[in-house]
């Protein structure tokens, strides 16, 4: 991958639970910043991703990161919000990935 295609700035966030007095709530805060390109998705991934109830189905190459990339995280970009299906180690080799995500709406 062109390291020039990294264009866009992608958020990784986590969950966490905060305890108030009011109770418990879950707050998302961003545990990384990435460089990413976003792929155009095909006819065939859109028609895939129609079926399962995807809304705006994506995918996010990026360099490889270190930490724990699952679907129990989220990206955020621009402003929208993404939902992690798979991510995927691109030859195995630690240098890149390839994260499939549907965006949410609200």
């Amino acid at each position: 991958m062109d390291p020039g295609k990294l264009r866009h700035t992608v958020e990784i966030q986590e969950v966490a639970d905060t305890f108030a007095p009011t109770g418990v709530s879950s707050v998302w805060s961003t545990i990384a910043t990435r460089k990413a390109a976003i792929k155009p998705t095909t006819a065939d991934e859109f028609m895939e991703g129609e079926r399962t109830g995807s809304v705006a189905p994506r995918t996010l190459i990026m360099r490889y990161y270190s930490g724990t990339l699952t679907p129990a995280e989220r990206l955020l970009f621009k402003g929208r919000t993404y939902e992690i299906q798979s991510v995927m180690n691109v030859d195995e080799r630690n240098r890149m990935m390839e994260v499939r995500c549907k965006e949410v709406t609200s």
